[in-house]
């Protein structure tokens, strides 16, 4: 608890995460992804005991260039082989040697002002606040909202990204309420409108300006909301470009790896549709049998079942549909007015 104070008067964002989540986490290049959140640090605090899962996945993601940092006392034990376990051991070992273990809050500090800019800093204050710093970043869509309390009226404040500034009132739902700032190289700087008592929450919202992507050799180029540029290349190898808005410029680079030679299917192949289980995006939408779903396929209205039926793609059979209307029709897909009872593979 100690640690996660400081890291909040310093303006550090963070979650606590329990082991289960963290073994659900997915790495994905030096990110943790997680409930739909995103984090390039791990810091495990001092416990002799630990969970063996929640130190393989630290070492994985350490591997793949996320930041691991063990706080005061080691692992000893797991509940893999207890204690005096040697594969234990090695992955402690294996940590440390990338990041040695840090004693004191001010040493976890350190370590991230030196791997990161600041995602937020009171650059001027403009008086002495009564009230503790906290601070919450989140992206929210293509928006980044900051939830910024304990900081005095009209200090100037940094905030790490660009766009239009709104302050919405938490109380009436209201906004947009302009707030004076000043654009830098790397953010944005603000003076906040409101006391130190008081809960400003500042939404970044991007400009509506073009956005000019230049990166030679790469084709489809797009930028993610989390700012990753994606592209396809036909070599592998180095590429860099540059983005640019509102006369700000960034650089990009990365790499592709050498793409893998053709695959000729030249015999005839068979496959197998397996269901998932999984019905989050409610793909069972007939409760009865579990199989593939239909995501496209064309219309045929006509104004009798075999006519229509004859014109399905091969493989699919028509099970039942309604038509709002006195008289009756059928159709695939609907148009307007007609709705698809039930579509099944056969």
């Amino acid at each position: 608890m100690n640690l996660g104070r400081a890291l909040y008067a310093e303006g550090i964002d963070f979650d606590f995460i329990d082991f289960e989540s963290l073994d659900r986490a997915v790495i994905d290049g030096n990110e943790l992804a997680v409930a739909g959140e995103r984090f390039r640090v791990l810091i495990l605090p001092s416990m002799r005991a630990v969970r063996y899962s929640t130190l393989e996945k630290a070492a994985a993601f350490q591997r793949s260039g996320g930041l691991v940092l063990l706080v005061g006392a080691l692992p000893e034990a797991s509940d893999h082989l207890g204690a005096n376990d040697p594969d234990l051991d090695q992955l402690v070992r294996e940590i440390t040697s990338h990041q040695p273990a840090v004693v004191s809050s001010a040493d976890v500090i350190t370590h991230l002002r030196g791997a990161f800019p600041p995602d937020f800093a009171v650059e001027t204050a403009a008086g002495s606040s009564s009230e503790p710093l906290g601070v919450m970043h989140r992206r929210i869509g293509a928006r980044d909202l900051y939830a910024v309390y304990g900081v005095t009226q009209g200090s100037l404040c940094y905030f790490r990204t660009h766009g239009q500034i709104e302050l919405w009132d938490m109380w009436t739902g209201e906004y947009p309420t302009a707030v004076r700032r000043e654009h830098g190289s790397t953010g944005t700087y603000v003076r906040l409108p409101l006391t130190e008592h008081e809960l400003q929450l500042i939404v970044f919202t991007p400009d509506d300006s073009p956005l000019l992507i230049d990166v030679p050799g790469v084709e489809q180029v797009a930028v993610s909301e989390q700012g990753s540029v994606t592209g396809v290349v036909g070599t592998g190898g180095t590429y860099h470009g540059t983005i640019q808005r509102n006369g700000m410029s960034r650089t990009v680079s990365g790499m592709s790896d050498q793409p893998p030679d053709e695959l000729v299917f030249d015999r005839t192949w068979r496959f197998e549709l397996v269901p998932t289980l999984d019905n989050q995006w409610g793909i069972f939408a007939c409760p009865r049998r579990i199989d593939a779903s239909v995501r496209r396929f064309g219309a045929a209205v006509t104004s009798s079942i075999p006519s229509a039926a004859a014109k399905l793609p091969v493989g699919y059979r028509l099970i039942s549909m309604m038509r709002r209307g006195p008289k009756p029709r059928w159709a695939l897909g609907g148009s307007s007015g007609n709705s698809v009872r039930c579509l099944t593979m056969i």
